[in-house]
């Protein structure tokens, strides 16, 4: 189902008021949530910057990613910002060189994990100035690179976030793609694929006509605009089409989706109420006292714990099939992010359903817009057992979806890559064990009982 011929929805995204209308007005209120996270109330609570960007923005950011991809980078106003950068200081910007294209994603993937960390350890989400200061970080990153660069080389090779949203787009429902035969047959400037200069031209630097997955697509649709052929379409898909029958499978973002899972099951294990026992365990009964280094400790032996058992799961499928190891990571790396995606919304369902009211409910206060008729005293207080067995019941079934959609990919992707056909079940039987383990692991973590964090 092509989603441009509903009439609304094609002139819409045809038209010049997307995705500019969505950029303009969240580089606006970016501006705002900056003035509210540095001049703003400094209880997180209160702070409109805080709860916006954690309580909402940050919540519903992969439940966009499996609905439409990587929509979100396109609007992003980080991004826009470095847009405007490079249409103010025109000049001879570079393409990415070698080595970011090479190694920037192992560059995302170390930004991420160092994030998750300096998260866990200074709660961006309790302090509106930590909040602040880390989105003038990230937007500082994206002037830079911009300035210096062609196009949007900082949202391909170096966002933190543009690694995410190009493994968990992969899973999305939605695609956008050529029609090769027209892009073959009837076109011949390729105004899509056009050099630096061309304003219509891919931003993540992507040939539509080729395009065959959602990693580096995020949705300008430059390529729609700039097409005299009509030969794009925005598709409906079933969200594991792209991970069965990928054929370019990067060891990075196999490594990613791994890493996922690891964050995924930390994030929500310090979460639960036996995490806070388990580090007053761990400080008691060791040499080490401070509180931060045996966080980071713990933080470190599970990221290495994770590594190992992919690791030895990859060794014996890749002993008993024959192939190089790290084709057999490659291959079968991608079925994990089903998983892995699942864990994120399954996390993130909690923080949706038990802070998400209180968080436009005080926005809504605190901005004056509901000034005289809710009164902030009005918003209820956290109760986590009014509400545990439904939100227990909805993580529980979306897991369950994770582990049947990585057990899916699994065997659909063992077909696609081929080889001797003796040693097809071999090479997955010990991936299919790990999933099985790290389902189980999820199932009975999202049991738990959980405190609430953010804002807290």
């Amino acid at each position: 189902m092509d989603l441009l011929h509903m009439p609304l929805i094609g002139r819409f995204i045809r038209s010049r008021w997307y995705p500019g209308l969505f950029q303009y007005a969240l580089l606006f209120f970016l501006a705002l949530v900056l003035v509210w996270a540095f001049f703003g109330t400094v209880q997180a609570s209160k702070n409109i910057a805080t709860l916006v960007i954690w309580g909402l923005w940050w919540t519903l950011l992969p439940f966009a990613f499996l609905l439409f991809g990587r929509i979100w980078c396109g609007v992003c106003p980080l991004a826009k910002t470095g847009d405007l950068i490079q249409l103010c200081f025109r000049g001879n910007r570079r393409y990415p060189g070698a080595f970011l294209r090479r190694y920037g994603i192992w560059i995302m993937i170390l930004l991420f994990v160092l994030l998750t960390w300096l998260d866990r350890i200074s709660s961006f989400a309790g302090s509106p100035r930590a909040t602040g200061i880390l989105l003038l970080i990230l937007l500082s990153g994206a002037v830079v690179i911009m300035f210096f660069y062609k196009r949007r080389t900082w949202c391909r090779y170096l966002c933190p976030i543009g690694g995410l949203s190009g493994i968990y787009s992969m899973a999305s429902f939605t695609e956008l793609r050529s029609q090769k035969e027209k892009c073959q047959n009837e076109c011949g400037e390729k105004e899509c694929m056009g050099g630096g200069d061309v304003p219509l031209s891919c931003p993540l630097f992507e040939h539509p006509p080729v395009m065959e997955s959602n990693r580096n697509c995020n949705f300008c649709v430059n390529c729609l605009k700039s097409c005299q052929h009509d030969a794009l379409s925005w598709r409906i898909r079933t969200p594991l089409k792209e991970l069965s029958e990928l054929r370019q499978r990067i060891p990075a973002e196999a490594f990613l989706a791994l890493i996922m899972v690891i964050l995924v099951y930390f994030q929500t294990i310090s979460m639960s109420t036996l995490f806070p026992q388990y580090m007053k365990w761990f400080i008691e009964g060791s040499f080490i006292k401070n509180y931060h280094v045996a966080f980071t400790m713990t933080f470190g032996a599970l990221l290495v714990a994770g590594f190992s058992f992919y690791g030895l799961a990859t060794y014996v499928a890749s002993r008993y099939s024959k192939e190089p190891l790290r084709q057999n990571f490659a291959s079968f790396g991608y079925a994990l992010i089903p998983l892995g995606l699942a864990g994120h919304l399954a996390h993130n369902m909690f923080h949706l359903i038990k802070e998400g009211k209180e968080a436009v409910q005080t926005i809504l206060v605190e901005s004056g817009i509901l000034m005289g008729v809710v009164k902030a005293s009005a918003i209820p207080s956290h109760e986590i057992s009014g509400q545990a067995p439904f939100i227990r019941t909805v993580q529980i079934g979306i897991i369950l979806v994770g582990i049947l959609g990585s057990v899916i990919v699994l065997i659909r992707s063992n077909k696609l890559c081929g080889g001797n056909p003796h040693f097809k079940w071999g090479r997955i039987v010990p991936h299919l064990v790990l999933v099985a383990v790290i389902g189980v692991v999820f199932l009975h973590l999202f049991s738990l009982p959980m405190n609430l964090r953010h804002f807290h």
